[in-house]
């Protein structure tokens, strides 16, 4: 099973600094319990080819910076929860008028298992729009300097 998903959200930051709120190190302030560890670098880095890895309900995922690009306000990772699935997430950070920032983010999932095909399943387009809603919330809470 491979499912494709994209929502976007709106934080009145610009590209450059909404961009680094969806990095490794930039997750730590908003999602509760994301802590990376760096397998090569000497330290939290963004650079192309830097590997870490996460854990979330008892599973570990590797993720490869595949695409940072600033400048562009894009970003590119892959990601490999071994035993469940594959796939790449992909963040485009857009200006808008106000001077904020309108962020898309895109994941492509495989499942690697008959188990995960139907735990992918679950992640439906209204799954996923409830957590871009989900999102939003803590990142403007993180921006307005509230506790999320």
């Amino acid at each position: 099973m491979h499912i494709r998903r994209a929502g976007a959200l709106e934080i009145p930051l610009p590209p450059r600094e909404a961009l680094a709120l969806f990095t490794a190190e930039g997750e730590r302030e908003w999602v509760p319990g994301w802590d990376p560890v760096y397998l090569h670098t000497e330290g939290a880095s963004t650079e192309e080819g830097t590997v870490f890895r996460t854990e979330h309900d008892g599973q570990e995922t590797i993720w490869l910076v595949l695409r940072w690009e600033p400048g562009d306000g894009v970003a590119r990772y892959g990601r490999f929860t071994p035993g469940h699935r594959v796939g790449t997430v992909d963040v485009r950070c857009d200006p808008r008028p106000s001077g904020g920032s309108r962020v898309t983010v895109t994941y492509a999932l495989t499942a690697l298992s008959d188990d995960d095909a139907e735990d992918l399943a679950t992640f439906t387009a209204e799954a996923y729009e409830a957590m871009m809603v989900e999102w939003q919330e803590r990142l403007m809470d993180l921006v307005e300097g509230e506790p999320s």
